[in-house]
């Protein structure tokens, strides 16, 4: 059990260095995290049971909410997306920074 948690937060927990950013995604993957780190950026908290959005594809500038366990936990304006091709994997952020850390992060995924 504890295996297959450090394997979701390491494919999760930062984006991979294969992908791009691009302008939009779409999903279809029932497996998605959510990983906040807040104000600070030091205390994290991370979500990966029964994690879903109000929408299962966006594009910069739209706002996505996102629900853990039937309950809203985030509700932002999309800034950043970015897709990994090997993986199907997208990261969906509301930072405008490259090395984001709040993000929705999604399998069954086609960035464009």
């Amino acid at each position: 059990m504890i295996r297959f948690f450090l394997f979701i937060f390491l494919l999760i927990h930062s984006p991979a260095f294969a992908g791009s950013y691009v302008n939009s995604a779409k999903w279809s993957g029932k497996d998605a995290g959510y990983n906040d780190c807040g104000f600070t950026g030091f205390i994290c908290t991370m979500y990966t049971k029964n994690v879903k959005t109000n929408r299962s594809s966006v594009s910069l500038g739209q706002n996505l909410k996102v629900y853990a366990n039937g309950e809203e936990i985030d509700s932002f304006e999309v800034k950043r997306i970015y897709y990994d091709s090997s993986k199907g994997q997208c990261w969906i952020s509301k930072e405008r920074k490259k090395k984001f850390k709040t993000y929705f992060a999604t399998f069954g995924c086609r960035g464009r």
